[in-house]
């Protein structure tokens, strides 16, 4: 791995036996004198975390002398050596800002310096960076970059593991937006996704920017970020369906403009639509339907088109001209909000995905993590599960509410 931006460590070269730097990082602090040069040299040489195993891949390395100053600093490994600026008065040797070391690899460090005399201290000592048990790569979910998405999508970071350095995490994760807002982080039952969305819908015409700083931070006692996820995306027009059970009749509307009604059909007893406040997540087209596994009503439904995708366990917006006669009449389907052709196709050209679906009384509660389903909690639920609470987000960034 070449080294990248950000950096871990402090070393520190000092003269004097009396003479300590307290650092942050992680792993222990350990002192120890070594070198060769000259015996008489006044410029007795200290190396903190000497040897340290587990060093955090995240600070930077800086070396320092007192009484004397440094002729010479070089830290290498791993792809070779890291890069790094003597002060004017040679009294510090700091590694260039932004760089980052790859994990599980040993550095060898060799410093000189010399004191008021003229007479010259080295040493050579190392240090290693943590090897975790497990690198994960965070990802962003149901986005790719510079695209434009609806007013409902938020951003959803996967991790995959369960993290309980929630607070560590949410404070690498940077939000920016053209249009000022209140938004806020918040973390699922598993702790194995954080998802940020403002206090309602985003607005419309904004353009948004997250990027998550999060290579070498620790996720739990064995796992630790391997990469920095990001996303940039533009908010469009804000378009929502809205299902009235009872009637079987959506209506779609662009900018709270009503713009068509149309009748649909509905999953059936045993095979209820999910209630709540949903999200496109997926415009996926022509496709083949089959049932869950164990379904007592097995099927296979090729070429079905204008599908687009509302929740992980299968429930889309979509065509269904088998069953015409359900539309606006009575619940049909397994579970998708099905229309006639002509319909789903008008639709397929509205719909963008982070577009709004709404269904409520079906009877069949919404689940976590089925889709997109951060719309479903009050803002005060969605704040209990925040560990750096409700944000101010604008163009410069974020900042607590009320600070």
């Amino acid at each position: 791995m070449e080294l990248k931006s950000r950096t871990s460590v402090l070393v520190v070269v000092a003269s004097g036996l009396g003479a300590t730097l307290l650092v942050s990082g992680c792993g222990p602090m350990l002192t120890a004198s070594a070198g060769t040069g000259s015996s008489d040299s006044s410029a007795v040489v200290q190396v903190n975390q000497a040897g340290a195993k587990n060093v955090s891949v995240l600070e930077p390395v800086v070396v320092k002398v007192e009484e004397g100053r440094l002729t010479a600093v070089s830290v290498t490994g791993g792809m070779g050596a890291i890069p790094g600026q003597l002060s004017p008065d040679g009294r510090s040797w700091t590694s260039e800002p932004g760089v980052e070391l790859p994990f599980g690899t040993t550095y060898q460090i060799n410093a000189s310096a010399v004191d008021g005399e003229g007479r010259t201290k080295q040493i050579t000592d190392s240090f290693t960076t943590v090897a975790p048990q497990e690198e994960v790569n965070p990802a962003v979910l149901y986005m790719a970059d510079y695209d434009t998405y609806g007013v409902g999508m938020p951003i959803i970071v996967n991790f995959n593991v369960p993290v309980t350095e929630k607070k560590a995490v949410e404070d690498r994760l940077k939000v920016t937006s053209t249009v000022p807002l209140e938004g806020a982080w918040s973390w699922n039952e598993s702790n194995t996704r954080v998802t940020f969305r403002p206090t309602g819908f985003w607005p419309s015409g904004t353009s948004v920017s997250f990027v998550g700083d999060l290579y070498g931070v620790k996720l739990n006692d064995t796992a630790y970020g391997a990469s920095d996820p990001s996303i940039h995306f533009n908010v469009g027009d804000k378009v929502v369906m809205n299902v009235d059970v009872n009637t079987l009749q959506m209506t779609v509307s662009r900018n709270d403009v009503p713009l068509k009604t149309i009748p649909v059909t509905i999953g059936k007893a045993g095979f209820e639509t999910h209630e709540g406040v949903k999200v496109v997540t997926g415009k996926e087209g022509t496709i083949t339907m089959r049932s869950a596994p164990g379904s007592p009503e097995p099927y296979v439904a090729e070429k079905v088109q204008y599908s687009m995708r509302l929740t992980e366990h299968g429930e889309y917006l979509h065509a269904a001209p088998w069953a015409n006669a359900a539309f606006g009449n009575y619940a049909f389907s397994h579970g998708c909000i099905s229309m006639t052709t002509d319909n789903a196709g008008w639709l397929w050209n509205q719909v963008n995905e982070g577009d709004v679906v709404t269904t409520f009384g079906t009877g069949y509660p919404w689940q976590q993590d089925n889709g997109v389903t951060a719309w479903n909690y009050t803002w005060d639920q969605w704040l209990s599960r925040s560990e750096t609470g409700a944000l101010n987000v604008g163009p410069d960034g974020a900042t607590p509410v009320g600070a």
